[in-house]
This record gives structure tokens, sequence and C-alpha cells, in this order.
């Protein structure tokens, strides 16, 4: 074998610098979508910048300088990653009481905690935490119309509102229905926060609803990603009735979603309703794919959404989980009080099908 020389070494450390280079560039444009045209961050305002020990500092500082330069008041504050969103320190709590923006960068759960719940009385919250750097510079950010994901948004959700009964089915075995609660939130991503108690997340492009939980009936065939699992090998099948999950059946992923909801019932102290259903998404996102990562992966266009725990806060339903998962069913075909507004994962609804190209 032949060894690597000194000047070897030169050209790899050079092309290291190089790609690091063109990471802090694209991170930077990142960083100004989030700041100035997402959050719309102004002169003088108060912003968190909120990590813990699973953040990236770099992707933190660069928006950290992007506050700055519009002259905002930034406060940077990290903590030790958390797996209950009970365990969040009390003083991270106030410190995002006293803000105008935030933005959680934490790979701890803390989008359903109290601390959340508070906060949103006096700031808005552009959410970015469970993404990895290398997801914030795909072209899901990136290469997004975000003028036209939000032009799709406001055709869907009023489809949604006036919802009643949804059936949805796919080719891999997903054929299930529930009924809609109009009392609830229709909620869509399109990343921008400008008013106080906003909280949208970057990347943008999905929508969501949430059924009377006791509604949800039938089976849903997760094909694309399943969260905390990752991308799937091979489909995970949830079988429900009255909105509880009875079994979940499948492959290697199937066993370890299992394992993950016994361990959450576990460490929550008994508490089950991460089995008890929570709300459905669909994505509206053409540059998303499945890449493991759920802030992309709820984002892929006409994916169907499951999810069980938490729904009080973001929807106003009953499920006060500790816990939160969700599982993306690809292709899906979707039908809403008898009318067609998907067949499989292309738009067929007279509002929506324009959108195809």
């Amino acid at each position: 074998m032949q060894s690597m020389r000194f000047e070897d070494l030169g050209v790899i450390s050079c092309l290291n610098h190089y790609k690091e280079f063109e990471l802090m560039q694209k991170l930077e444009k990142v960083a100004d979508i989030a700041v100035k045209v997402g959050a719309g961050v102004k002169l003088g305002e108060k912003v968190l910048i909120l990590g813990d020990t699973g953040s990236d500092e770099r992707v933190m500082d660069l928006f950290m300088y992007k506050c700055q330069e519009v002259g905002a008041e930034v406060l940077k504050m990290s903590m030790h990653f958390v797996e209950q969103v009970t365990k969040i320190p009390e003083r991270v709590g106030h410190a995002m009481a006293e803000c105008d923006v935030i933005f959680p960068f934490t790979k701890s759960q803390i989008l359903y905690s109290d601390a959340i719940l508070n906060a949103r009385k006096v700031a808005r919250i552009l959410y970015m935490g469970d993404l990895e750097t290398h997801n914030m510079i795909r072209p899901v950010v990136l290469e997004t119309d975000f003028y036209e994901m939000a032009e799709v948004a406001k055709k869907i959700v009023p489809l949604l509102k006036k919802a009643h009964k949804i059936e949805v089915s796919n080719a891999a075995g997903t054929k299930a229905e529930m009924i809609i609660d109009p009392q609830r939130r229709v909620n869509s991503t399109d990343s921008m926060v400008r008013e106080v108690g906003e909280l949208d997340y970057l990347p943008a492009g999905s929508w969501s609803a949430s059924p009377f939980e006791d509604s949800v009936n039938g089976t849903f065939v997760v094909d694309g990603s399943l969260y905390p699992i990752g991308v799937v090998s091979e489909p995970v099948a949830f079988h429900y009735k009255d909105g509880w999950i009875q079994s979940i059946e499948g492959g290697k992923e199937a066993a370890d979603m299992r394992d993950w909801m016994t361990y959450r019932e576990k460490i929550n102290n008994g508490d089950k309703q991460h089995y008890w259903f929570s709300h459905i998404g669909g994505g509206i996102n053409k540059n998303a794919g499945y890449t493991g990562n759920l802030m992309e992966d709820e984002r892929v266009w006409n994916a169907f959404c499951i999810s069980g725990g938490a729904n009080a806060m973001n929807f106003l339903g009953k499920n006060t989980a500790k816990s939160h998962w969700d599982g993306m069913c690809d292709k899906i075909t979707m039908v809403i009080d008898g009318v067609p507004v998907c067949e499989k994962g292309k738009f067929v609804h007279p509002d929506l099908a324009g959108f195809e190209n």
C-alpha cells in the first residue's frame, strides 16, 4: 500500500477547509431566511437562541450574528439534554418568557412543554429543534418556493376546517377513517411568525389537524419514516380501535417502535396516552424527501402523517401525554366527506390539482 505524502495531507486539509467554507455560506443563507424572512426580527427586540448539549454551536452563533445585524438584543443559552419536558430547568423557562422571539435548536423534546406554552403568551417562536445541521442546507429550505407553498396551504386548510369525515388509504395497506372536530385548530407551516403567540417551523410545508381521538379506526401503514425510529426499511402497521393502538406489526422497526412505546410509558410513570391518537397531517413541500429527520419527512408532498401523544396545546385536543411520535404514510389517497382530495400522492381536487406539475 502506498503511504500518504505530506502534500496529500495538505490537499485534504485544503479541501476540508473549502467544504467548511461552503457549509458556512449555506448556513448563513439559512440564518438570513429564518431571522429576516421567517421571524422578521426587528431593531431592539429581545431574542433567545436556545440550544442544548446536542445543538450545533456554529449554527447558533450564526443566528446570533444575524440577529445582531438587525439590531436585536440577543441571548444565547444552552442546557443539558433532557428526555422529559418536566425536566427543563426552571430558569430556562423564565428566560423564554422574557423574549420577543425564540429560536429553539434543542434536541430535547421541548415543543409540548409548559415552557413553550408560557413563552407563547409573550413571544413568537420559529422552531428548528430536532433539525441536524446537514438537514438545514437541503433543498427543502434553500430551494423552496415559499410563496407557492403558502398558496397550497390557503387552499387545503379551508377544506380541512369544513371537514367532517376523512378517509385515507394507500397501496401499502392503509385503510382508516376519522371524524374531525370543528372546534380544533387546523395548522399549516410557512415559516412565517409575525404575531405574539405564533409558532412555526423551518423547514416549512405541512398541514395538520386533530380528529376526535375516539373516532379513529382502521389501519395506518407507515412506509415513509417513523419518528423516533427514522426511515423505515419495511412497512410498520398501526392498528387502531376507537383511537387507541391495538397492535404494531412489521419487522425490526415495528419491534423498535414497540420498545420505544414501552420505554416512554416507563419513564413517564405509567402514562399510556402516547398510545392514544394525536393528530393527522400532510406534506406540501415539493423539495422535501425522506431523510429520517421528521422536520423534513413531514413535508414530503402528499405524504400523510399520523401521530400519538400530546395534542392539547397545539390542537386543543384531549391528549395530555408527556411523549409524542409521528409516522408518514406515503402516496396517500384522501377523501373528505366523499370528495377525493388526492389520489396516490397527487392532488385531484379542483382547487389543488393545478399545483401538480
